[in-house]
């Protein structure tokens, strides 16, 4: 029993010890706090999960007739890299730093060139500007929609890594709690934990 007890002891990380550095929240919430908000008896979890944080900027112009289409924006946000939904909360305060030792650092499934094809795809969608052209021949008057949309040349986009802290309660139920301000999730943030 004694080297079982041993055997727990020693992966318990030491005072000091951390994990890998990574682009993340800063933890603001403990797992006491988190524990409390949760409302239930249970065993808390640090997680850390990935996001694509990203910037992307539309630019140019299309003229028509007597007036010029303008493609012009500038959008910012973040995409869960586990289930794909955006995200509202903005993650600016984000830090490079070490996580704690004992924290789970959860992979992405999404391929950031794949966000960033559904962005620019969604922005583009967004922009398209439709307009109804009316031409008169003789007595007759011909209306026709044209769609006017943003070249891709003119969209750039940056994306990069972001990692919220969640702490994730399991008792008799599973509850996630934000570790940066403390809200309780009402989605799960990774696909494998059951909806609330």
């Amino acid at each position: 029993q004694r080297t079982e007890e041993r055997g727990r002891i020693s992966a318990i990380p030491e005072e000091g010890e951390k994990g890998p550095e990574v682009l993340h929240l800063p933890v603001r919430v403990d797992a006491g706090r988190a524990l409390r908000i949760a409302g239930i008896e249970g065993e808390p979890t640090l997680r850390f999960i990935p996001h694509w944080r990203y910037r992307v900027v539309s630019d140019g112009e299309k003229p028509f007739r007597d007036r010029v289409i303008s493609f012009k924006s500038e959008e910012r946000g973040a995409v869960n890299a586990i289930n794909g939904m955006r995200i509202e909360m903005p993650l600016d305060t984000a830090e490079m730093s070490a996580i704690p030792a004992d924290a789970e650092l959860v992979g992405p499934r999404s391929r950031k060139e794949d966000v960033e094809e559904s962005i620019i795809n969604a922005l583009t969608e967004r922009l398209t500007q439709r307009i109804r052209i009316k031409t008169e021949k003789g007595d007759a008057i011909f209306y026709e929609d044209k769609a006017f949309k943003p070249e891709r040349r003119d969209i750039r986009i940056d994306t990069e890594m972001v990692y919220v802290p969640v702490w994730q309660i399991r008792g008799k139920k599973i509850v996630e709690v934000n570790g940066f301000n403390g809200e309780i999730l009402s989605l799960p943030m990774d696909e494998g934990v059951e909806v609330l």
